[in-house]
């Protein structure tokens, strides 16, 4: 089986090769045009759990304090990621909105809004919303009840602090869902339809019992003795 023969296989479903990723395309734009805008922006920060007794100058304490306090916030940020996906978290964003700007976010909204990710002990919080003020509110509100609230989301407020160091965090809030985004979902998209599209295809050859050429009838044990030759203009 040559190459050929791959060609016309593809060739007899064409319709089908084409038409499925243009359509997919078609329904990708149009999605992304009478789509609700989508706003977001990321905040970097590093968490740790502070040192026993720091905030206690006349006390001293062996230098194995401060490793342990570096030990545990490893545990700190790998729980973290957790946690800012959960209601609670969420809740407490709402809360300090609420407070702080009078507003009031659904918790469901926040919650599905916010993710977070670590690269090694830095956590970059990325937090979405339909508009950009919400996104703002939102990303500070996230800041704000960790360092308030801190140890308290482990239960373990009396034992030690936890500390948020802030690295980077936008101004203002960006779209989403721009026009950059578009052509690599447009892509992504329109080559899986193409990959699904030629599996459909050979499927469809598969399928069909249709001798077509010399080697069909020689596939069934079938010798051939003679052929028409196909007219000039006809389909094959």
């Amino acid at each position: 089986m040559d190459l050929w023969h791959y060609f016309n296989i593809i060739r007899r479903s064409w319709w089908l090769v084409v038409g499925l990723p243009l359509l997919v395309a078609l329904v990708t734009i149009l999605l992304w045009a009478i789509g609700p805008a989508r706003y977001g922006t990321r905040v970097a920060m590093l968490v740790t759990q502070r040192p026993i007794a720091t905030n206690q100058p006349n006390v001293t304490l062996p230098d194995y304090n401060n490793f342990n306090s570096w030990a545990a916030s490893e545990y700190i940020v790998d729980d973290l990621l957790q946690l800012v996906a959960t209601r609670r978290f969420a809740q407490d964003i709402v809360g300090y909105v609420k407070q702080q700007h009078n507003q009031d976010l659904d918790v469901e909204a926040v919650q599905e809004g916010l993710e977070a990710e670590r690269k090694h002990r830095t956590v970059f919080l990325d937090v979405s919303a339909d508009q950009t003020d919400q996104v703002m509110w939102i990303a500070d509100g996230a800041v704000a009840v960790l360092q308030q609230n801190g140890l308290a989301y482990w239960d373990r407020s009396d034992s030690a602090q936890l500390g948020v160091s802030v690295l980077e965090q936008p101004a203002e809030a960006e779209r989403v869902n721009n026009l950059s985004a578009l052509a690599l979902d447009l892509v992504i998209r329109t080559l899986l339809a193409l990959l699904l599209a030629l599996g459909l295809a050979f499927l469809r050859h598969y399928l069909d019992r249709t001798l077509r050429q010399r080697n069909d009838v020689e596939a069934l044990g079938l010798d051939v003795v003679g052929a028409i030759p196909v007219a000039k203009g006809a389909n094959g």
